[in-house]
């Protein structure tokens, strides 16, 4: 018995392969349009801080000093000049470029209301030789609490003599 070996026609395949590929390609739009949208909307979030940071957080330090001779206890004054109340901030403390002590610190009285001023009071840095304060705040941003970290103010320079005595 002679068997006769026969495949599909040309334009079958072609039908077969056309509905693949078109398959194929609705699942990964539907994946990616998935990934974009997800996406933007993560970029929209933080574009949205980092805009609140920028636009809405203004305040300088208007003293740091030591508040005895010899103490180790420092005393900053701000001024929020922005709109947005000061919660917290993070203070870094250089004795030096190598030697940096970091605390995350309140202000008296919970926060620094905005155009008002507070002081930030910090004890026990550990030395009475901090030349530079470096600090930035968080804010409360759409009921969450966000970190500005690229609203910097500083204090005092690294090749300058170290912090002074309040007076």
């Amino acid at each position: 018995m002679i068997m006769i070996k026969r495949g599909i026609s040309p334009l079958i395949a072609t039908v077969l392969i056309l509905g693949f590929v078109i398959v194929v390609a609705v699942i990964i739009m539907l994946f990616g349009k998935e990934f974009v949208e997800k996406s933007t909307q993560r970029a929209d979030v933080q574009s949205d801080k980092d805009m609140s940071c920028v636009n809405d957080v203004i305040y300088e330090i208007k003293s740091a000093c030591y508040s005895d001779k010899g103490s180790s206890r420092i005393k900053i004054l701000i001024f929020n000049n922005g709109n947005k109340d000061l919660r917290k901030f993070y203070v870094r403390f250089y004795e030096s470029s190598s030697k940096v002590t970091d605390r995350a610190v309140a202000p008296e009285g919970g926060s620094i209301k905005q155009g008002g001023s507070g002081t930030l009071i910090i004890d026990k840095v550990g030395t009475d030789k901090i030349k530079k304060v470096e600090m930035y705040p968080s804010v409360r941003h759409n009921l969450k609490t966000i970190v500005c970290s690229t609203s910097v103010a500083t204090s005092g320079e690294l090749s300058g003599d170290a912090l002074s005595s309040c007076a």
